[in-house]
């Protein structure tokens, strides 16, 4: 059976990134860029997320290959993030730039998608959160429950201006370790907001505390390292803008 809301929700995600690389690239020709950097990256990221979650829920599956395909059937995000960003820091090894200066250029981008995700669970019909009369009932049983989706989703989208805003000046790596502590954060604090089915806090709400204080620890350690005297200035070198790049106006 097809997932008509998933395959919305994914083709959904593609015309926002799309939309948001032409109108900040002011209609360029290439304005789907972003798009043909990521795409190697995303698959990469989708194909570990599927096998880390099958690995550590139901390792039977790996004897059904069909059942690996069924996104639905559940992704670990972490992983995903975590082999997608290695795939394109190798890409841009591979062709002599920085792997620090791609992943910062993509950033904002990924915050974009993935709030569209969240958003977009509407038309999932999966908005969980806590009961709210006017709210949408997920699945269409039950009474009502707040869109925990649809406000996590406008607060990574928000997330992803400000991260755009700031590399004009902020070293890369510094932007790609603020870029995953905004989603850790807004994850792991959007979590505790989600039904409860079980005692104590979930897997993927763990991974996102421990991304949020990982990075959060990096970034501190790199301010007090710039403000010794005689202190390196953190972070990777960017690569060289392209031609058809533009800033924001």
């Amino acid at each position: 059976m097809i997932d008509r809301g998933l395959l919305a929700t994914i083709a959904l995600m593609a015309a926002l990134v799309a939309g948001a690389d032409r109108a900040l690239r002011r209609g360029r020709p290439s304005a789907e860029r972003v798009l043909a950097m990521a795409s190697l990256p995303v698959a990469a990221g989708l194909a570990a997320g599927r096998l880390a979650a099958v690995l550590l829920d139901d390792p039977a599956t790996l004897r059904r290959p069909f059942d690996l395909l069924l996104i639905r059937g559940g992704m670990e995000l972490w992983p995903g993030v975590a082999a997608g960003a290695a795939v394109a820091w190798l890409a841009a090894r591979r062709d002599g730039v920085s792997g620090a200066g791609l992943l910062a250029e993509l950033a904002p981008f990924g915050l974009w998608a993935y709030a569209a995700y969240e958003a977009l669970c509407l038309l999932r019909e999966d908005c969980f959160g806590p009961l709210w009369r006017l709210g949408p009932k997920p699945g269409g049983v039950g009474g009502g429950q707040f869109p925990v989706g649809v406000a996590l989703g406008v607060a990574v989208a928000g997330s992803g201006v400000v991260i755009w805003r700031a590399s004009r000046r902020a070293k890369p790596a510094s932007l790609v370790a603020a870029s995953l502590l905004a989603m850790a954060a807004a994850r792991s604090l959007a979590s505790f907001a989600l039904p409860d089915l079980a005692s104590g806090l979930t897997r993927p709400h763990v991974e996102s505390l421990v991304v949020a204080s990982g990075t959060t620890a990096w970034l501190a350690a790199t301010r007090l390292r710039r403000r010794r005297p005689g202190g390196d200035a953190g972070g990777v070198p960017a690569a060289e803008p392209s031609p058809d790049a533009s800033s924001p106006a």
